[in-house]
């Protein structure tokens, strides 16, 4: 069927579950991978093999996987060119939507040319066949 493969890897600061997702599983993007941004191998890989990143701003901020007083993940991997998408998770129990995260990523970047870019990014790394057979 050719699906698209997701895993959430990375997420408790283990960079062996990225590595596990990508070579043994076949991960096409990996869900929050915040302990890749610890790893500049990781991120080559991760912009070698051209896997996304979804990036949770407020999630990973409340769930301490990655700390308040931190640089944030999307600055390191900006700087790598590691491709990464904004996503939101668990906006029922955050009661926040995309539309937050987008801010928050905003006011810690000031970039906003990347929020423009973004519908083109998230479309790239969706898993839609723009040619279905």
């Amino acid at each position: 069927m050719n699906l698209g493969i997701t895993i959430h890897a990375g997420e408790t600061g283990n960079i062996n579950n990225i590595l596990v997702a990508i070579n043994q599983f076949g991960a096409d993007r990996i869900g929050h991978g915040t302990a890749a941004m610890n790893c500049i191998d990781t991120m080559d890989l991760l912009r070698t093999r051209d896997i996304a990143v979804e990036v949770c701003p407020i999630s990973n901020r409340r769930t301490n996987s990655i700390k308040e007083d931190d640089a944030y993940t999307f600055h390191k991997f900006m700087e790598h060119n590691v491709p990464f998408i904004l996503c939101s998770d668990n906006p029922a129990i955050h009661k926040l939507s995309l539309v937050d995260d987008y801010r928050v990523f905003l006011y810690e970047t000031q970039d906003l040319s990347f929020i423009l870019n973004q519908f083109t990014l998230q479309k790239k790394y969706s898993f839609i066949n723009p040619n279905p057979a």
